[in-house]
């Protein structure tokens, strides 16, 4: 579970440039931005990532669309933040295959990883 600290360490990691974000793109390092402009406490991004690494362990190759836009909303919100940008209209700049997406989120919820799927759906309504 990620720590009280984790949104200082978030700026920490942000900062320089974002370097270490880049250099270590785990679901657990990206996830702190969720924290980031109305975002998750603690113990959301806590399920996320729990519920993301439970699809990708039980389904490695499946999610595609959703999982490359989670994963570039995020990236997206590093950087902006990085630039000191407002963090906006996220999905303006990604591949984002809304009905394959919208399809997968679909499925995602009928596993019952909730949580995962309202982030996904509140990064991009970003």
């Amino acid at each position: 579970m990620l720590s009280p600290g984790a949104s200082y360490l978030f700026r920490k990691l942000k900062g320089g440039n974002g370097q270490f974000i880049y250099k270590s793109p785990e679901i657990e390092v990206l996830a702190l931005a969720l924290e980031q402009r109305r975002g998750l406490n603690c113990l959301e991004i806590h399920y996320v990532v729990s519920q993301y690494k439970e699809m990708e362990a039980r389904f490695p190759n499946q999610y595609a669309a959703f999982k490359s836009a989670f994963i570039s909303m995020m990236f997206k919100v590093v950087e902006l933040l990085r630039d000191r940008q407002t963090v906006t209209r996220l999905v303006r700049d990604i591949d984002f295959q809304e009905n394959e997406i919208l399809d997968q989120l679909s499925v995602i919820r009928d596993h019952r990883w909730h949580m995962l799927a309202d982030a996904f759906e509140k990064l991009a309504k970003l």
